[in-house]
């Protein structure tokens, strides 16, 4: 998540000149230590507006979410907005804590406070189309991506997300448009064509595209178990079952935790006739995952 600093308009007293630069702390050039400090003195003194008491406050609640303490990085934004509640920072990054505490209800009404002050807050929009997600609401979480790409258009990540939701509601053409502007606007991003190969192996078409994908992906994160994970799918479906078991041998070296891989191992060894290794990897991926054949099964792949 984004942090968003403040800014006071004028430090109203000289003599806190020192701690308003270790309260803003552009940069990162001071501790979170010096940042926590300056950023305290200036709240404990009383002697600045309220608009800059509430800017010190959401400094001094960034550096606390920083460090993970999203509880009194909270308990610092709810007293900035008491004391300005028009500061779309401050709801914005309360947003940003509650969502990393998981609390997405509350992530989305700080957003939508953030975005009815700020409009054309990218970030808001982008945010809260994760929490929208994480409620596994892609409707919402669509839309607001969409109005993310709108502000930026060379957001790659809202595309690779907007991406995602597409291929959670099943619309697998519109999620590969996404993931061609990925792609398109960072030519090197390995996971974004890993993604694309795996949502063409689920859709069950252009399995030759799948495969250039999953190379692609590959030359640039060479040996990665995901995406040989991910091209052990793509052989499954286009019928290679020796270079899927394969690919699921070389995934299972790299991370023996990959149960996908193990149940495919399964149905590949299955295919060319290893009745007995197939039965012990599918047991295993079973044993270890109960609903595997489920998800494998809404592949298009079954025993």
């Amino acid at each position: 998540m984004l942090l968003v600093s403040s800014t006071p308009a004028v430090a109203q007293t000289p003599a806190f000149k020192q701690q308003w630069t270790y309260c803003l702390n552009w940069g990162g050039a001071y501790s979170r230590d010096l940042a926590v400090g300056g950023c305290t003195a200036i709240i404990q003194s009383r002697q600045e507006t309220q608009t800059d008491l509430a800017i010190a406050l959401i400094n001094r609640g960034n550096v606390y979410a920083a460090q993970g303490d999203n509880a009194r990085a909270i308990a610092d934004y709810d007293k900035a907005i008491r004391l300005n509640p028009k500061d779309a920072d401050a709801f914005y990054n309360r947003g940003n804590a509650h969502s990393e505490q998981g609390d997405n209800a509350r992530a989305i009404a700080d957003y939508d406070q953030a975005i009815g002050l700020n409009p054309q807050d990218v970030d808001a929009f982008y945010n809260r189309g994760i929490a929208h997600g994480a409620q596994g609401d892609n409707a919402r979480a669509i839309a607001d991506y969409d109005q993310a790409i709108r502000l930026n258009p060379q957001n790659a990540d809202a595309f690779y997300n907007r991406g995602n939701a597409y291929s959670a509601q099943g619309n697998y053409a519109r999620a590969i448009a996404d993931y061609d502007q990925v792609i398109l606007l960072n030519p090197q991003d390995a996971e974004a064509f890993n993604t694309r190969c795996w949502t063409r192996a689920l859709w069950g078409r252009q399995l030759d595209l799948a495969l250039a994908d999953c190379n692609s992906s590959l030359r640039i994160r060479s040996n990665d178990p995901h995406t040989l994970d991910t091209r052990g799918l793509v052989y499954l479906r286009s019928g290679a079952f020796h270079a899927a078991l394969a690919d699921y041998d070389a995934a299972l070296r790299r991370d023996a935790k990959l149960i996908s891989s193990l149940y495919g191992r399964g149905i590949a060894r299955l295919r060319l006739a290893q009745i007995g290794e197939a039965q012990a990897d599918i047991a295993a991926a079973r044993a270890k995952d109960p609903n595997v054949a489920i998800m494998f099964s809404q592949f298009g792949v079954k025993p």
